[in-house]
């Protein structure tokens, strides 16, 4: 369920093939994100599933800062039929003083 690297690639270069979701707290997304992500917390999903906006066959990226709560985040998604959700690996992100950027993908 990890996206692989050369897809990373692909949403770095073109971020409108992908939706990128932050499954970590309100108060963790506000101190930092990465750009053009929303932010979907794991504890919130069953309240808010019945509210999501997003497209059920378009790909979803998801990812926390140890991607424990990416991975039950996006098997919630998958049970609730979205169809191409994928984790982004916590090693292929940096969490640096509050800001969350890709790590090197070489």
């Amino acid at each position: 369920m990890e996206v692989e690297a050369e897809v990373l690639s692909a949403y770095i270069q073109d971020q409108s093939q992908f939706v990128l979701v932050d499954a970590r707290t309100v108060e963790e997304f506000e101190a930092g994100h990465i750009d053009g992500a929303s932010n979907l917390p794991l504890g919130d999903f069953d309240e808010m599933s019945e509210h999501l906006t997003l497209k059920r066959d378009e790909v979803v990226l998801v990812y926390c800062k140890s991607g424990t709560r990416a991975k039950k985040l996006a098997n919630k998604l998958s049970a609730a039929d979205y169809k191409r959700v994928r984790v982004i690996p916590s090693h292929q992100l940096k969490f640096i003083d509050g800001e969350v950027i890709f790590a090197s993908l070489e």
